[in-house]
């Protein structure tokens, strides 16, 4: 409730600073709306513009009050505060400049709590480049300029890893991608697989309860997955279970001692990193 009072007075306070220049200097809602433009990044900009090209947002129906607001952000606080606004909920929105409103206070309470959602809304059988069109332009001008550095190659990031980064927030998303870059991938063979696993450990270090779409790749236990709840733990040949126990100085025995093969202690790792 702190946070709430402090962001609504930060946000008064923007309000009164944007009224008191346009009565100082006479400028007109459209003047002030392209003064805030033009101070926006350009990746700003350009989702802002992929928004009326896309026919999101009408052109006139984001104020020049919300553009003076916007630039309070840093740029990648702003692509994350444009990803959400342009989420599902936009299209319901009458008033596009107070919902955008809205998005930035929630986001200036806590970043983490915005409309993020478990599963992406990307259609099946989407191509590459409806894929790329998905993702924050920073993480997809990161991954073209890594390709360009010979860092990696464009099929390191397949088709699955792309709709992977659909699902996460700029700033992780971008992290994971910075993380491949570093990485030395020489040794690895399957390098999608492996940005996957970057993927998952980006938005676990983020407090994110990721999930990508797909069989395969659920959730921590006790969150539902693609096709139900995971089982608490991972299955082994005889179903799930507990990893067999050990029994004095030697390793435990499936079926208890004296029975089947001995197997040596298992690592059992979080279903969010596998």
């Amino acid at each position: 409730m702190e946070n709430d009072g402090e962001t609504k007075r930060s946000l008064s306070n923007e309000d009164a600073e944007v009224s008191n220049k346009m009565a100082r200097t006479g400028d007109s809602e459209d003047e002030l709306y392209e003064m805030a433009f033009k101070k926006l990044g350009p990746l700003s900009q350009e989702k802002i513009e992929s928004l009326y090209t896309t026919g999101k947002v009408k052109r006139g129906e984001l104020d020049g009050r919300s553009m003076q607001s916007l630039g309070n952000f840093k740029e990648e606080e702003v692509l994350e505060v444009l990803e959400q606004f342009g989420g599902p909920n936009l299209e319901g929105a009458r008033n596009k400049s107070a919902y955008l409103a809205g998005v930035m206070k929630r986001y200036r309470a806590d970043p983490k709590a915005g409309p993020w959602h478990m599963h992406s809304q990307i259609a099946q059988g989407a191509t590459r480049e409806q894929l790329l069109d998905q993702i924050v332009p920073a993480v997809k001008k990161r991954i073209d300029e890594l390709v360009a550095n010979n860092a990696i190659t464009a099929s390191d990031i397949d088709d699955r890893c792309l709709e992977f980064l659909t699902q996460l927030p700029g700033r992780v998303g971008l992290q994971a991608v910075e993380d491949l870059g570093r990485a030395d991938l020489t040794e690895i063979r399957n390098r999608s697989a492996y940005f996957k696993s970057i993927c998952r450990r980006a938005a676990a270090n983020a407090g994110l309860p990721f999930e990508a779409g797909g069989a395969e790749n659920r959730g921590p236990p006790g969150r539902p997955g693609p096709y139900g709840y995971e089982p608490p733990r991972r299955p082994d040949d005889r179903g799930y279970g507990r990893p067999p126990q050990q029994y004095g100085g030697h390793y435990g025995y499936d079926g208890g001692p004296g029975y089947g093969v001995i197997h040596p202690p298992r690592t059992l790792v979080p279903a969010s990193l596998v």
